[in-house]
């Protein structure tokens, strides 16, 4: 059974590039969760530095005297509003944050496909060449049978004369 090292070769290097792009395609889209989980990130700081200023105007507001009922009850649900924002900025930080793994995972799987991919093609590749090797080998031992019987049949030819 003969094999054709050529065609091997050439099917695990598309093999190959095929995984390579699926590598830089798995990349760019771990960089954009991870973009996209930065800005969520964001943005719930921000509201927790605005819950923050809020509740530091309030006390200031309140250790002055200059705080109304009406105010701290107008305080009260805005503090409401800012937790139920936190608390909704939290909830997509997570979940942005577990696509961002989830990514991670899938780019993992492809750097290793692509590491095996690169190994099957070194292997064809040393096979190849073993095979060629010994070809030529065989070819050098065929040309030395070759060469050894044309000198037996001289002298058997000379002997004969």
């Amino acid at each position: 059974m003969d094999i054709d090292w050529k065609l091997l070769i050439g099917v695990r290097e598309r093999r190959q590039q095929s995984a390579q792009e699926a590598v830089a395609r798995e990349r760019r889209a771990t960089e954009a969760r991870e973009a996209q989980a930065r800005q969520v990130e964001g943005q719930w700081q921000r509201q927790v530095a605005a819950k923050a200023q809020h509740e530091q105007a309030l006390r200031a507001a309140f250790g002055s005297g200059a705080c109304k009922v009406a105010q701290l009850q107008q305080a009260g649900a805005w503090h409401g509003a800012l937790d139920s924002r936190i608390a909704q900025e939290a909830r997509a930080l997570s979940q942005a944050q577990a696509q961002v793994a989830d990514q991670r995972r899938l780019l993992a799987a492809s750097l290793q496909r692509l590491r095996n991919t690169r190994v099957g093609l070194a292997k064809a590749q040393r096979i190849q060449q073993r095979v060629k090797a010994q070809c030529r080998d065989l070819q050098v031992l065929r040309l030395e049978d070759a060469v050894e019987e044309a000198a037996v049949q001289r002298w058997a030819a000379r002997r004969a004369a």
